[in-house]
């Protein structure tokens, strides 16, 4: 009782680290010169499918940025989890790192748009 908030930020967590996962997945096979929709169509049958990557992935090959949830939504969501894990003493470096890249797509004015839209902050991203 009382732990809907704490679930749901726990959710919007999976969420973005299946974004990444998904952005970076994709973003390896198109300059490896691998057809990204076939790898979305093998992988996601795998043990490393998930729905993000069966719902998302394809809308992501097609530069389909349209939302289903909000990046600006998802950096406020996220902001709580870092709350809670500040408070219960939980790290959080993988969703500190797909946050920096929600917040850089934010900044490239891809607030409004879909989760997916994260790709384009990995794409203009030098290593």
């Amino acid at each position: 009782v009382g732990m809907g908030q704490t679930t749901k930020a726990v959710n919007q967590l999976f969420c973005a680290l299946h974004m990444l996962a998904c952005s970076e997945g994709i973003l390896i096979a198109k300059n490896a010169g691998l057809d990204p929709k076939k790898m979305v169509d093998i992988v996601e049958k795998g043990a490393a499918g998930s729905w993000a990557l069966t719902n998302l992935g394809p809308k992501i090959t097609e530069k389909d940025y349209a939302p289903g949830f909000m990046i600006d939504l998802l950096c406020k969501d996220l902001g709580y989890v870092h709350e809670l894990a500040t408070q219960y003493n939980s790290p959080i470096s993988g969703t500190k790192l797909a946050t920096d890249y929600l917040k850089k797509a934010q900044k490239m004015g891809l607030g409004k748009q879909g989760t997916q839209g994260m790709i384009e902050a990995l794409m203009n991203t030098t290593m």
